[in-house]
């Protein structure tokens, strides 16, 4: 119903069009814990919720870089500004990485080593917005898929996570 309403028009209402896709985000994760039967912790979904406001600005902003080239463009565009854009995109990025840290710290005491995580969630982020900042359309899927080095960050995260809760 979300979606529906998203697409008949809050898709055109600054700041609410990226809060409906960022609540789709929360709503994997919820959807995610139930299926699979672990219960997330309120830092987890506070990290999500500010990586996807990150994604989201970030997207917008690329958008609104792409309107110098192109004459089609999102109506919500001409309520952004560029440095409404940044700045939000920063706390958002900001925020993400200060709850991730939390959580590392509180919700996971059992993983001593999951601490070392956190510079490689902040270089990973540099990196992302050094792209996003870039000739980019700021789409997380093409940023992503677009660096190999971006990709290599995130292999190693993946790896060493993955290795302290199952192999440590």
């Amino acid at each position: 119903m979300l979606n529906i309403a998203y697409s008949k028009g809050l898709k055109n209402v600054a700041i609410l069009d990226v809060c409906i896709l960022a609540f789709g985000y929360l709503l994997r994760i919820f959807y995610g814990a139930i299926l699979v039967k672990v219960p997330i912790s309120n830092l987890l979904y506070l990290t999500v919720l500010a990586a996807a406001f990150f994604l989201g600005f970030g997207k917008r902003r690329g958008e609104m870089q792409k309107i110098e080239s192109s004459s089609t463009t999102r109506k919500v565009l001409e309520f952004y500004t560029p440095e409404f854009l940044n700045h939000n995109m920063y706390l958002a990025m900001t925020l993400t990485i200060v709850f991730y840290s939390m959580w590392c710290i509180n919700s996971v005491p059992f993983v001593d080593n999951i601490i070392w995580s956190v510079p490689m969630v902040i270089i990973i982020f540099m990196r992302y917005s050094l792209i996003v900042e870039g000739v980019s359309d700021g789409d997380p899927v093409n940023v992503f898929l677009s660096d190999k080095p971006l990709i290599l960050l995130s292999a190693v995260y993946i790896c060493y996570i993955t290795a302290i809760f199952y192999f440590v």
